[in-house]
C-alpha cells in the first residue's frame, strides 16, 4: 500500500487536485466501485461522486448508495447495518428522547423565541455535559481531562460531579433503550468501547469494503477516533493506493476532538504542497499566514499569492461599517462566537439588510420559503397582476380566518397539496376580483388595495421594503453570509468583514499552547476567506478581542 498526502493552504484547490487524483484512481481500475472517497460533509461527497459518475456514464445516487463516496460516519453505518436505534440530531423525536434521558424535557435555558435559531447556543448542563462527552471519546480520552480544560476556559461549566452524573444518566438510558449515537457507531467500527474514565479496546464490528483505494479529504479535521476507523478501512489486504489531503493550518475544530496530527502522523511515499492560492491576493495572504507565526509548529509553506494587491481595511462598529454592506455584493461577515453572530444579525435585521446564515439556513428570517411565496402574492395582487391557487392557499396561511376569510377557508385550502391547490384556483390567473369566490371578505381586498396587509402578515413590512430598495432577487438570493468563523471553513467572498470582539472562555484557552495554536489557525482561516477586500471591525468597547493586526 502507499500513501500519498496532498498539503494546501487557503484557496489552493487541493479538493480540485485530490479530485482528480481520483479520477486518475478510476481511470487505472476501470470500476469507481473499488474506489472509496469520505470527507467530512455529504457535499463534498457528493461533489466526488459526481465526478466518478460523469467518467463512467453513472447515476450519482449509484455511487452514494452503492458505492463507497461518503462521510466515515456514513461508511461506519453502513458496515455496522445500524437502523432505528440510532441517535440522530435530524429526528426531533431523538432530540426529545435525549432531553428526557438527561431530565431536561422541559428545555430549560434554552434560546428565547426572539434569538436567529440558526445561531443557538448551547445552553443547558446536559448539553454542555454531552458535548464535553463528545469530545472526549473523539479525542480517545476520558471526561475528566476534557472537563477541566473546559472548566478552566469557561465559570458556566457545570461541577464535573455534575457532568459526570449528566453522562451516566444518558448512557444507562441507552443501554436500556437499546439506542447508540454517532459516536458509539464509530466506536464499534474502530473497535473501542467507552467509560468516563477513557476508552478500552474491543473486537471491531462490521466488515470494511474490499476496495482498491480510499481517498481523505479535509483529514486536518479529522479526530482520534475518526483515524482509527479510516486506518480500519485501509488496513484491508486489497487496498493498494491511499490519497490524504488537508491543511494543518486549517484545523479549527479541536474543541469537537480534532487534532490535525491524524494527518500528518501518516508514513507518506509522497507529499505535495499546492504552490499558490488562488483565492487570496498578496496583502492578504500575507496578512492570514502572519497568524501563524505564533504556532509552535510553525512553516513556511512558500504558498504564492493569487497576484498582488487586496485591500485591508478597519473600521468601528459604531461609525456605519454596516450601511456599505449591499446585498447585491458578495460579502462574508463573521464573528468569533455564536453570542456575536447574534448581535450582528439583529443589527442587519433592524437596518433591513438580507443575509443568509452560513449555517442551517432554513433559520434566517429572509428564508423562509412559505411566507415569501404569500408575501409575492399579496405584492402581485396590490400591483394588479394575477396568482395561481398554490400562492393563494400560501396567503391564506399568514392572515388570521377573522375577519379576512370566511368560515372554513383556511382549513378547506390547508389540507390540500400543491398540485391541488393549483388546481382548484383554476387554470387562469386570479385577480382581486376573484378573491372573494375563494373564500375571501371584503375586509381582505380592501386590505389588499390599501396595503395595510403589510402590517397584518409577519414579517412582510420588511420584506416588502427591503424588495422595494435592494430588488426582489438581492432579497431572495442574497449575496451576504453571516456566521461564526468556523462556519465559514471552506467559504469565500470578494469581501470580508470580520468582527474581532472575543470572549473570556476564548481567551482564556490561550493559556494552553494548544489553545493559542488553535485561535492563530482560527485567525487565518477568517483572514484568508477574502478574494479581494478585507475589513477588520473593531468595537471600541470590546473587553476582549481577537489579535488581528492590520
Amino acid at each position: 500500500m502507499q500513501i500519498a498526502q496532498l498539503i494546501g493552504g487557503a484557496g489552493t484547490g487541493k479538493t480540485r487536485e485530490l479530485i482528480a487524483c481520483m479520477d486518475r484512481a478510476v481511470e487505472r481500475l476501470h470500476d469507481p466501485h473499488l474506489v472509496g472517497f469520505v470527507s467530512f460533509t455529504r457535499a463534498a461527497c457528493d461533489e466526488a461522486a459526481d465526478r466518478a459518475a460523469d467518467r463512467f456514464n453513472m447515476r450519482r445516487a449509484e455511487l452514494r448508495e452503492r458505492g463507497w463516496f461518503k462521510t466515515i460516519h456514513g461508511v461506519a453505518y453502513r458496515c455496522l447495518g445500524v437502523g432505528a436505534e440510532l441517535l440522530t440530531d435530524d429526528r426531533e423525536a431523538d432530540r426529545q428522547w435525549t432531553r428526557e434521558a438527561l431530565g431536561e424535557a422541559d428545555e430549560k435555558g434554552r434560546e428565547d423565541a426572539e434569538t436567529l435559531d440558526c445561531f443557538a447556543q448551547t445552553r443547558t448542563p446536559g448539553e454542555k455535559a454531552l458535548r464535553l462527552w463528545d469530545a472526549a471519546r473523539s479525542r480517545l480520552e476520558g471526561l475528566e481531562r476534557l472537563w477541566a480544560l473546559a472548566d478552566q476556559c469557561d465559570d458556566r461549566t457545570p461541577s464535573y460531579a455534575d457532568c459526570a452524573a449528566l453522562v451516566e444518566r444518558y448512557e444507562q438510558a441507552k443501554r436500556l433503550d437499546g439506542r447508540l449515537d454517532f459516536t458509539d457507531m464509530l466506536g464499534r467500527f474502530a473497535g473501542y468501547r467507552f467509560t468516563i474514565d477513557g476508552p478500552y479496546q474491543v473486537t471491531p464490528d462490521g466488515e470494511p469494503p474490499e476496495l482498491s483505494c480510499w481517498i481523505h479529504d479535509e483529514m486536518q479535521d479529522s479526530s482520534r477516533l475518526l483515524d482509527a476507523c479510516f486506518r480500519r478501512l485501509i488496513g484491508v489486504d486489497t487496498v493498494q493506493w491511499v490519497y490524504i489531503s488537508g491543511d494543518p493550518y486549517q484545523s479549527i475544530f479541536g474543541w469537537s476532538g480534532a487534532d490535525h496530527r491524524c494527518f500528518l502522523d501518516y508514513p507518506t511515499a509522497k507529499r505535495r504542497i499546492m504552490p499558490k492560492s488562488w483565492r487570496c491576493p498578496a496583502t492578504i495572504l500575507a496578512l492570514g499566514e502572519k497568524q501563524l507565526h505564533v504556532c509552535s509548529d510553525y512553516w513556511d509553506r512558500g504558498i504564492e499569492p493569487n497576484g498582488p494587491g487586496g485591500d485591508v481595511e478597519e473600521a468601528t462598529l459604531h461609525n456605519g461599517w454596516a450601511e456599505a454592506i449591499t446585498p447585491e455584493a458578495s460579502w462574508l461577515v463573521l464573528a468569533r462566537t455564536n453570542f456575536l453572530c447574534v448581535r450582528l444579525a439583529k443589527k442587519f435585521d433592524d437596518m433591513g439588510i438580507p443575509y443568509i446564515p452560513t449555517k442551517k439556513e432554513s433559520g434566517s428570517r429572509w428564508k423562509a420559503p412559505r411566507r415569501n411565496l404569500a408575501i409575492k402574492g399579496f405584492m402581485a395582487l396590490e400591483a394588479g397582476a394575477g396568482i395561481d391557487g398554490r400562492e393563494w392557499q400560501a396567503m391564506l396561511g399568514y392572515v388570521p380566518a377573522q375577519p379576512y376569510t370566511i368560515r372554513g377557508t383556511k382549513s378547506l385550502w390547508a389540507q390540500l397539496t400543491d398540485d391541488q391547490a393549483l388546481a382548484r384556483g383554476g387554470s387562469h390567473w386570479l385577480t382581486l376580483a376573484d378573491l372573494t369566490g375563494l373564500g375571501a371578505t371584503d375586509i381582505l381586498v380592501e386590505a389588499v388595495r390599501s396595503r395595510t396587509w403589510r402590517e397584518v402578515v409577519e414579517g412582510a413590512a420588511d420584506y416588502t421594503r427591503a424588495v422595494e430598495q435592494w430588488g426582489q432577487d438581492a432579497v431572495d438570493n442574497p449575496l451576504i453570509r453571516l456566521g461564526t468563523i468556523h462556519s465559514a471553513k471552506g467559504l469565500e467572498a470578494d469581501n470580508v468583514a470580520i468582527l474581532t470582539s472575543s470572549s473570556l472562555p476564548c481567551i482564556r484557552q490561550t493559556d494552553t499552547q494548544e489553545g493559542a495554536d488553535e485561535e492563530a489557525r482560527l485567525r487565518y482561516v477568517a483572514v484568508t476567506r477574502a478574494r479581494k477586500r478585507l475589513v477588520l471591525v473593531r468595537d471600541l468597547h470590546a473587553p476582549y478581542t481577537l489579535d488581528i493586526e492590520a
